[in-house]
């Protein structure tokens, strides 16, 4: 979704689209990349007119409640 500022995530077992914002704007992403560790799996992708580059971690629901907790401690 090149001049969106949003990266889009397909799920065929559904059918439905989840479009997540990215947090700088006149991005053009031209180069996108799948980074995958142990347990781990990361987009990483260019930014072509602000010479940025960003990771996006995907998390499960499970990952999210649990780094919630985590901050309602502190």
């Amino acid at each position: 979704m090149w001049t969106t500022d949003q990266i889009a995530k397909y799920e065929p077992a559904t059918g439905q689209w989840t479009l997540f914002d990215l947090p700088t704007r006149g991005t053009e992403v031209r180069v996108i990349s799948l980074l995958e560790k142990p347990n781990i799996e990361e987009l990483v992708f260019a930014y072509a007119r602000s010479s940025k580059v960003a990771v996006m971690t995907f998390r499960s629901e499970a990952d999210i409640k649990a780094a919630e907790q985590a901050a309602a401690r502190q």
